[in-house]
Order: structure tokens, then sequence, then C-alpha cells
């Protein structure tokens, strides 16, 4: 089974390029985050095939270095980007994975 925190509170979360793309870094915030990839809502330009790192952190645990690829971008409304990404290292996914499973077990049931 997957394991995704969606909510209220999105997750701050800055990104940057491999230096040799020459491309300024950026921010935005998470607006769903699993084990194996999110969805970036920013105002910098990002598109399908583009590997970025991110920074982000939650309750009890900072990530840094998280490298994914950028599987779609789309342009909403207001002109911000939602960008869907999937996590390159297994090892990180692992670790978010564990990290968003004990968020979840902590978080209490809906109508208790």
């Amino acid at each position: 089974m997957s394991r995704r925190v969606e909510g209220p509170s999105f997750v701050p979360a800055r990104y940057a390029f491999d230096p040799r793309a020459e491309r300024p870094e950026g921010w935005g915030r998470l607006l769903r985050l699993g084990a194996n990839g999110a969805s970036l809502l920013t105002g910098g330009r990002l598109d399908a095939g583009d590997r970025l790192s991110l920074t982000f952190e939650l309750p009890g645990e900072a990530f840094d270095g998280v490298w994914a690829v950028v599987r779609t971008a789309e342009t909403d409304p207001d002109g911000y980007r939602e960008a869907s990404l999937r996590f390159l290292d297994p090892r990180d996914a692992k670790r978010l994975g564990r990290v968003l499973a004990g968020l979840l077990a902590r978080t209490p049931a809906v109508g208790a």
C-alpha cells in the first residue's frame, strides 16, 4: 500500500538543478507527498524531464538533496507550475516512506 500525506498545510521546498545546468534554484510547496514522488507547485520554470534536488522538512526530519525527475508539468490559471515528481534514489524513498508512516500513525483518525 502506498502511503502519502495530504492536508491543509503544505510543505515548503527548495529545489536546485545540477550546477552545470546553469539554472537558478527556486522555491515551491509540496502539495502531495508520497514515498515514491510528490507534486510541487512553484512559480519557477519546470519541464518534463528536468532533474532537480529537493530540500524540505517534515516534523522531526529534514531532507536535503533528494533527487527527483519531473514527470509532468502544467501551468495553472494563475501562472504557477504544478510538477509531478518521481524520486530517483530508492534509499530516499524508503526513508521518506518510513517518516510518512510514522506521521500517519500519530495522526488521529477522522471523526475520532
